[in-house]
């Protein structure tokens, strides 16, 4: 069963016995779950770089004063 079929029948079920509440489906990936997750390397990747960057001038600056 794909995941459209899954989507339709969970549809008909709230179709015939009115529930107006159902839990977040966490199972397969969005384009919305994608974008952020790309969001969230970039920002990681940037956080990683200015980190060593910073590591690396305070060794300049030390052996600099020495």
């Amino acid at each position: 069963m794909d995941r459209r079929k899954q989507i339709k029948m969970i549809e008909n079920y709230i179709k015939k016995h009115g529930v107006t509440h159902c839990k977040a489906d966490h199972r397969g990936k969005d384009p919305v779950t994608e974008e952020f997750d790309l969001i969230r390397k970039k920002l990681r990747a940037e956080l990683i770089l200015k980190k060593k960057a910073r590591i690396r001038r305070f060794k300049l600056f030390n052996k600099g004063s020495s």
